[in-house]
């Protein structure tokens, strides 16, 4: 009966002495792992609520702001304590810009309205890092992670996180009835006199992109990125086409285009060619 007791003593002292050797490993894992009991720093996805110009999708360069926020969090048993956060933004393998937050000194200071990272603590080691940060086509879909770096010189990396499209306004293509106008100054296209109709687009814009189409000072029509008009009428010379980005009113713009017959157009090219091949046939009569 002893000799039984005393194995079974062997065998509980040998399964508290296993748990004791789990909670010690769990706990070195927890010092090095990089999201594993109370550590950890997050990235959040891009709020597009955020924009400050109120765009649904898309920013816009040199009047927005990019707005990224992080979750940071290091709880640690051995009183080792989160020193600095490093915020970089990199784009094909080049840091395109790099932000750093000390956790003891720059955070709960108020909110930063300038370019640049800020920290609040949310409770005992528990931090929300908001970078603020001037859009540009740049950093258009870059990507941003984060880095924590601990009092005892270890560091846990975030995952990236994507930073919304920005766009350069002055660069919106305009398309009118198919054809590109890359001169607002000399806006000209072709309507076709059996179906006089204007089909007119901004595209590479931030959305919404609201285009209007104006003749003899009225709205005739009006849609988001693309708007088309069909008149039962002989069309005028001359159309006023305008658009505004994301209901801005500097954002916006109107030209003039002037219009012309697609039959005229066809007829008046047949008769330049025909002209031409009777000065070959005749030289000298159409001089």
């Amino acid at each position: 009966m002893n000799v039984y007791k005393s194995v079974r003593l062997e065998l509980l002292i040998l399964i508290i002495c296993q748990a004791i050797g789990n909670v010690q490993n769990k706990e070195s894992i927890s010092i090095k792992g990089g999201s594993l009991h109370g550590q950890d720093i997050v990235i959040k996805p891009y709020n597009q609520s955020e924009s400050k110009t109120k765009c649904h999708d898309g920013l816009i360069s040199g009047i927005d702001t990019i707005v990224m926020k992080a979750s940071v969090i290091y709880w640690n048993s051995n009183h080792e304590y989160a020193r600095n956060v490093q915020m970089f933004i990199t784009k094909d393998n080049t840091t395109l810009k790099h932000y750093s937050v000390d956790l003891k000194k720059h955070c709960n200071k108020g909110n930063n309205s300038n370019e640049g990272c800020f920290c609040k603590s949310v409770q005992k080691e528990v931090y929300t890092v908001t970078c603020r940060i001037y859009a540009s086509t740049k950093l258009s879909e870059a990507e941003l992670h984060g880095v924590l770096y601990t009092y005892n010189k270890s560091k846990i990396r975030s995952s990236p996180e994507k930073l919304p499209k920005v766009y350069d306004i002055s660069k919106i293509k305009i398309i009118v009835n198919d054809e590109y106008i890359q001169n607002k100054n000399s806006c000209s296209f072709l309507m076709d006199i059996q179906k006089p109709s204007i089909f007119f687009c901004c595209l590479n814009a931030p959305w919404p992109c609201e285009t209007f189409i104006y003749s003899k000072g009225i709205r005739i029509a009006q849609k988001k990125h693309c708007v088309t008009y069909t008149s039962n009428e002989t069309p005028e010379s001359k159309y006023t086409l305008g658009y505004k980005v994301c209901n801005i009113e500097k954002t916006s713009e109107s030209f003039i285009c002037s219009v012309s017959n697609a039959y005229s157009a066809r007829f008046c090219l047949a008769q330049r060619i025909l002209i031409l091949a009777l000065s070959i046939v005749f030289p000298g009569m159409y001089l």
